[in-house]
């Protein structure tokens, strides 16, 4: 009979393996964002000068990163759809939880950094502005965009463009999907039928529409992810193991037949309608075999994604105003020591951005918002 410390690491150890996997998938979309997005440092003002997109520090390698980056926006949305269906889902379900609390919990999340960002890029952009006489990058950097930012509502529509900030937009998005997600589990469910009426209903909205709404692309993704989770809960609830095994080797072999596709085709919507789910279900089902130290580094990586994610484009900002000021040669960003040292530096300021203001920010406002809850 184990002793009560050894049962203790025992089941820290498999709270700490739950959904590693994923994790580490969320800090490689993230440094996905980041590659794609290297390119900015090549544009003056709104235009490239003299760009070579083959020339980009380790492209060979990196061709697929810096080509089809940006679409990990889409991969953010299924792992939310999923961490959102095995968290919330039952809670939501079960009328346990209020819309309030459920909204305290996100804002207390996602909102303070937006801020602080959102701050810093307005100050960046005016010193970029007073310097070359235009703002960089992004053009829309004027009061109705920033009201719009300031509500978290920067992609609902009502926009002209990009603004401030702009990685953010897709964070815009998804804020409605977690409204919707509450309200459509509250008052229906989060089984597998409701997940297929929303999924039906965005095709619909799509197909009948004429065109895809952001939006609703980002509530079909949200819901594949949820898909992706209820087959993993699916999956681990087989009580042969042979059965369980044989299940997950399917969901492996549809990711992988999504992947041929993509090669095949270079049709990135295998790997996004097919693959990446299939992925989530895997990396889920198979962080049970990840050993606990290894989980709480995958675990703090991936707490450093949405700083990450915020934080880069400010940082490009800034670079380029010191590289102006200090007249140093516009080829700069192709070396690839420039390249390392950009990454280390944003990663490394993630990680002392989430522990010094990221979680206190977020424990403030949810004892005072949380209080009469």
């Amino acid at each position: 009979m184990s002793s009560p410390v050894v049962a203790s690491k025992r089941a820290a150890a498999t709270s700490a393996n739950k959904l590693a996997g994923l994790e580490l998938l969320r800090f490689g979309a993230a440094f996905t964002v980041l590659i794609a997005h290297y390119n900015h440092f090549f544009i003056y003002k709104y235009d490239y000068v003299h760009f070579v997109r083959t020339a980009q520090p380790f492209f060979r390698p990196l061709a697929l990163l810096y080509g089809y980056g940006t679409r990990a926006v889409e991969v953010f949305w299924c792992l939310s759809g999923f961490i959102f269906f095995y968290k919330y889902a039952a809670v939501i379900g079960a009328k346990a939880i209020s819309f309030r609390r459920f909204a305290v919990l996100r804002f207390s999340r996602l909102y303070p950094l937006h801020v602080a960002t959102l701050l810093a890029v307005t100050l960046l952009q005016w010193l970029y502005w007073r310097q070359n006489g235009a703002f960089y990058v992004v053009e829309l950097n004027n009061l109705k965009h920033f009201l719009l930012n300031l509500g978290f509502a920067s992609a609902w529509g009502f926009e002209s463009g990009f603004s401030f900030n702009s990685p953010v937009w897709s964070v815009s998005v998804e804020v409605l999907a977690y409204v919707f997600f509450f309200l459509v589990t509250y008052y229906l469910s989060a089984d597998a039928m409701a997940v297929a009426l929303c999924l039906a209903g965005c095709w619909a909205a799509t197909y009948f529409g004429g065109h895809e709404s952001v939006i609703v692309r980002c509530i079909f993704y949200f819901y594949l992810g949820g898909l992706s989770c209820l087959i993993y809960r699916s999956i681990g609830s087989l009580r042969r193991k042979s059965a369980a095994v044989a299940a997950a080797l399917a969901v492996g072999a549809v990711t992988g037949a999504a992947v041929q596709r993509f090669i095949a085709t270079g049709e990135v919507s295998w790997i996004l309608d097919l693959g990446v789910p299939g992925a989530l279900a895997s990396l889920a089902w198979l962080s049970r075999w990840i050993p606990a130290g290894l989980a709480r580094g995958f675990d703090f990586a991936g707490n450093l994604t949405y700083a990450s994610y915020l934080l880069h484009f400010p940082t490009q900002i800034a670079v380029m105003l010191v590289v102006q000021a200090a007249g140093i040669d516009r080829h700069f960003a192709y070396a690839p020591g420039f390249f390392v040292c950009y990454l280390l530096w944003v990663f490394g300021l993630a990680a002392l951005v989430y522990r010094r203001f990221e979680l206190p920010a977020q424990q403030w406002i949810r004892q005072r918002g949380l209080k009469r809850s």
